[in-house]
């Protein structure tokens, strides 16, 4: 009975552990009466509260890039509430004559939201208005970089709740001409913001100063990152929250605005990609809308026609779009890619130590040579995997390839697409493990122990790009112009750019690219074949605000210097309209603030000095494995 006594024991402890973990995960379900979000399943709707009083949602938009927020949340409350509850939106008045806003604003009311003009001087102070909206009995205000995952119907059946500070979460308001000209007595005391005006207010009263449940922060840092919590406390997180809000430091839809070093800080894949998924589908409903009868504001005297060829737009650079855009033939190509990731698994990266090489190729007859490279990057103890981006879609990947593995101490992954695109180089690898990719075009050759080299120095500067082939580009805001050049042929030079032939970059990249990055960019570069390695040096510096970096090697062989893209006719002219074209889209911070500028001063850094590289221009025949 003894040697019996201990295992029945541990067995009851067990047991008991097990009935209190799922009656706790129970209890969270419960109070959020709904399963794990899925924003491809079709939606339940939460049950109106018990009495038929007056309910909505309300948010605000201030600045014009914020407009995409918006719209995000929009449709995510739609999604979860049909038209239950109105969604009022209060934006400036100016804005309702603004031509390039009548898009975006439009696509609010496709949308589901319902626009209110507050004085432009007092927008600051709209959220203020909504204690004196009294035709409503609550009001469930959200923060725009917000979206919803959960029915949250039932907050209005909670008591008036005021974050302590306001800016930093939703609030449930009771409007009261009491509350509203208190709050206008306080807001007029001179505190340094409205929020503060709001949390002042409400310090001292027995209805304010409580949070809104089941709210996730992104800007927990605690909560940075899918592996620093397990499983179970990630799949109880996801039941348990029904509003995500990002952090107005890195938002989704700009995060290569951010210049932020600790940028992966207030980055979660798992929401970022739930953002992003929502507003693909919203952008897909503006587009089906677009054959529409015009839509009117809900102020009678702002009235705004549907434009077809218009409604397509969702930014607030709308004269841009179908110059973009004309002829792109893959607008869906992102969307399919991104839907075959997991966030929740599959952008971990648990290898530190070693990197994956990706290499790219399109030519058939260039398939012996790429045994030969193959061969040459299996040779290195740091290599996991080695990934081949086989871009031709129309051509078959001989048996002979597919069995090369067989035969080396490296798995060697081939990733067949399905559309000729220059962005997929950067897709996106469910199968990925490494933190860091090795970046490498099919004719680009180092010896191992400088790309070796190459990754201990990335190890030291994981928010840079770091390569060996650096390029140097100058920008005027006033003309607009941009000229870009080759670097590296003066005994010491400058660069503010490193191409993808060959370099190292962080894995988290590859889905920014493809999954968060800006749609234009994606069609600019599809319809001019040329300039997605301009495009990945403006997103990773844009979202670290670290320049690239160049490192030495003892030789770098490039087989493809006779022939390749760089040698045509028109090619330094194209690339200088690149540098232009991509700044107007990804740069802007208003008129005349291109991003890239705003790095080179904040980092000087940026302009790199190297040495000259022993660049060598060789035939395939003479390289000796």
């Amino acid at each position: 009975m003894k040697t019996l006594g201990r295992p029945c024991f541990l067995i009851v402890i067990i047991c008991l552990f097990s009935v209190t973990f799922l009656r706790y995960e129970d209890r969270f379900n419960t109070l959020n009466a709904g399963p794990a979000p899925n924003l491809d399943a079709d939606i339940t709707l939460s049950q109106p509260p018990p009495t038929q009083s007056a309910y909505a949602f309300a948010t605000i938009a201030c600045q014009e890039d914020m407009l995409p927020l918006i719209q995000t949340l929009t449709h995510s409350l739609t999604r979860h509430h049909a038209s239950i509850y109105p969604i009022l939106v209060l934006i400036p008045s100016k804005w309702i004559s603004e031509p390039t806003l009548e898009t975006p604003l439009n696509a609010i009311q496709v949308l589901g939201g319902h626009i209110r003009t507050v004085p432009d001087h007092t927008c600051a102070r709209a959220k203020l208005s909504l204690w004196n909206m009294k035709e409503y009995d609550k009001i469930v205000y959200i923060q725009p970089h917000s979206v919803v995952t959960h029915p949250i119907g039932h907050l209005f059946t909670l008591p008036e709740s005021v974050a302590t500070l306001p800016s930093s979460g939703p609030m449930i308001i009771q409007p009261s001409t009491k509350v509203y000209e208190g709050l206008l007595s306080t807001a007029d005391e001179r505190l340094p913001t409205v929020d503060d005006s709001i949390a002042w207010y409400f310090a001292d009263k027995e209805e304010g100063l409580r949070h809104v449940p089941g709210v996730l922060k992104i800007s927990d840092a605690t909560l940075s990152k899918p592996s620093t919590s397990s499983a179970a406390h990630q799949k109880i997180l996801e039941r348990t929250t029904s509003i995500v809000q990002f952090d107005p430091q890195v938002l989704p839809h700009r995060i290569y605005q951010s210049l932020r070093d600790d940028w992966d800080r207030y980055y979660h894949p798992r929401w970022f990609e739930a953002w992003h998924a929502l507003f693909r589908d919203a952008d897909k409903l503006v587009m089906d809308s677009a054959g529409a009868s015009s839509s009117t504001y809900d102020e009678s005297s702002a009235v705004v026609s549907s434009d077809a060829s218009a409604s397509r737009q969702s930014t607030s650079i709308e004269s841009q779009d179908d110059f973009y855009k004309r002829g792109w033939a893959t607008p869906n190509r992102a969307a399919d890619v991104c839907s075959t990731i997991n966030t929740a698994t599959d952008l971990e990266f648990p290898i530190k130590n070693k990197f994956s090489v990706l290499l790219s190729t399109y030519e058939p007859e260039r398939q012996l040579y790429l045994v030969k490279m193959i061969k040459h990057f299996a040779k290195s103890q740091m290599v996991d995997t080695i990934y081949v981006t086989w871009h031709n879609p129309k051509k078959p990947i001989e048996q002979s390839l597919l069995d090369l593995e067989k035969s080396l101490d490296v798995p060697v992954k081939f990733l067949h697409q399905q559309t000729d695109s220059l962005n997929n180089r950067f897709n996106p690898i469910p199968s990925l493990r490494t933190s860091s990719v090795y970046i490498v075009d099919d004719d680009i050759v180092l010896p191992i122990k400088d790309i070796e080299f190459a990754f201990a120095a990335w190890q030291l500067n994981q928010n840079s790009i770091l390569g060996h082939f650096p390029r140097a580009h100058t920008y005027d805001p006033a003309t607009q112009k941009a000229h870009y050049q080759i670097s590296g042929f003066n005994k010491r030079s400058h660069y503010t750019m490193v191409l993808t032939k060959s370099m190292f970059v962080k894995s988290d990249f590859l889905w920014l690219y493809t999954c968060a990055f800006d749609e234009r960019v994606h069609a600019y570069v599809d319809t001019r074949l040329n300039c997605e390695d301009i495009a990945f040096n403006m997103l990773v510096t844009g979202t670290t605000g670290r320049s690239p970096l160049v490192v030495n090697a003892t030789a770098i062989w490039d087989y493809g210097a006779s022939d390749g893209i760089s040698r045509l006719d028109g090619h330094m002219g194209e690339r200088d309209e690149c540098v232009a074209r991509l700044i107007e889209v990804v740069g802007s911070r208003g008129p005349g603030k291109p991003l890239m500028t705003e790095v080179l001063k904040k980092h000087t850094a940026l302009w790199g000095e190297f040495a000259h590289l022993p660049f060598h221009r060789a035939s395939w025949d003479s390289w000796v494995s």
